[in-house]
This record gives C-alpha cells, structure tokens and sequence, in this order.
C-alpha cells in the first residue's frame, strides 16, 4: 500500500468514525510533545517527598476494597491524611 492509499485511507477512517480523532488527541505521545514545544523547561510535573507535604505521615487504612475505575489507596490515604 502506497502512502497516498494509506492517507486517502486515513482521512476516509476518520470521517467514518470521528472518535478516533479523540484517540489520536489523547495520546500520551502527543501531550509529551505539546510539553516539549511549549513549555521547553519542563517534560512531567514536579515531583515533592510526602513528608515535605505532610510532616510526619503515619497513614493507614483500615479497610479497603478495590474496584475497578475508583481511587487508588494511596490516593484515599493521601486525601485522608490532607483533610486532618
């Protein structure tokens, strides 16, 4: 397949089925290159210790069920903590 083919291909996909788009858009790949364009000084977020954000942390759970699609323990563990 020549690349005109897999162009004319792509675009008739896309019309077809315009959520693809979305994935394309929300790829990890692209976000990173946005970053790098323009905001050159940073590629990811800042990174603190979590005893610089809360001095001596002692957290625990008592009881935790994980489904799928909720917040991970140490989310829970974090927002308890923060909110003392």
């Amino acid at each position: 397949m020549t690349k005109i083919n897999k162009i004319i291909k792509t675009i008739f996909l896309l019309f077809k089925k315009l959520s693809f788009i979305n994935l394309i858009l929300e790829n990890d790949a692209v976000w990173k290159n946005y970053l790098v364009k323009n905001h050159t000084s940073k590629t990811s977020l800042p990174i603190i210790e979590i005893n610089d954000l809360i001095p001596n942390f002692n957290g625990t759970l008592e009881v935790f069920s994980f489904l799928g699609g909720g917040s991970l323990p140490t989310d829970i563990l974090l927002l308890k903590e923060l909110s003392k």
